[in-house]
């Protein structure tokens, strides 16, 4: 039987779908037996912003108080940002103490400072250590965590430049096309991934993914076609966190495999099993 093809466009998500980066697509196999599937292509937008609901949670310690704020979300420059971050961070102290930050003109690192007492920023870009230290904003910035240390207590000149690339890739995960196999990220971090999208236009454009060898995505079903009439789609971040995409479709290709002896060629070069080093 001749192969087709299954184009997901999350515009066509069911109704109780999360968001344009996490939703479930209904679909007719039209009786057919479906044997594995592969990735052909994706049209993801780049429209999360370098500053989002998943690292604008701020922490730090002024003597002996520890004080937390969200950065506003929105997409920025360091030039742009760091008024952003004095103005909460003042807002948040009020009365106590009062706060500046700047860049070193030679390193173009941020430093950050306080009127009176002592400042250190919490580095701490793990949420599974806890929520009061949980500061994923610190490494934004360029404070990073002492080496061997999951919680970092710094002081306030930051020791490296601040990031505001954005995500560098999209994770398209899946557990009913993976049929639960996982790819793992750093920190045993687990995901039910299908393919990996590296980020290469900038903010707003769409991102574009042609698969040069689809052998590198396929999805073997080892038992049968799916009872389910429906796939979950999710897009991820380097974290495993779903990713903000503002509301703005995804379009997804793949080649959608019928016939065993063209299932047996694929399989022999490829596996369920993903190991992500990104």
């Amino acid at each position: 039987m001749s192969d087709s093809f299954l184009i997901v466009n999350s515009k066509h998500r069911t109704f109780d779908s999360r968001s344009t980066s996490d939703f479930t697509y209904g679909f007719s196999n039209y009786g057919l037996q479906i044997n594995g599937v592969a990735l052909k292509s994706a049209a993801i937008p780049n429209t999360q912003t370098n500053i989002n609901v998943n690292n604008n949670r701020f922490v730090w310690k002024s003597d002996t108080t520890e004080y937390t704020a969200n950065i506003p979300i929105g997409q920025f420059n360091i030039t742009e940002l760091i008024p952003r971050l004095i103005i909460v961070m003042n807002a948040v102290a009020t009365g106590s103490y009062v706060y500046d930050a700047g860049l070193d003109p030679t390193t173009g690192y941020i430093f950050i400072s306080q009127d009176v007492g002592t400042l250190q920023i919490v580095v701490d870009d793990n949420i599974a250590n806890s929520l009061t230290t949980y500061s994923p904003f610190s490494n934004v910035i360029g404070y990073i965590r002492n080496l061997g240390e999951e919680v970092s207590y710094v002081n306030n000149n930051a020791t490296g430049l601040p990031n505001l690339a954005g995500v560098s890739a999209y994770y398209i995960t899946s557990k009913i096309l993976t049929e639960g196999h996982i790819g793992r990220l750093a920190r045993k971090n687990d995901m039910n991934l299908v393919c990996d999208v590296p980020i290469d236009v900038a903010y707003g454009v769409l991102q574009k993914y042609q698969a040069k060898d689809m052998r590198l995505n396929f999805k073997k079903f080892t038992n049968k076609t799916p009872n389910s009439q429906f796939i979950d789609i999710q897009v991820r971040d380097e974290n495993n966190t779903i990713v903000d995409l503002q509301g703005v479709d995804i379009e997804l290709v793949f080649q959608v495999y019928t016939d065993r002896s063209t299932i047996q060629g694929l399989d022999n070069h490829s596996g369920n099993d993903f190991i992500a080093n990104h």
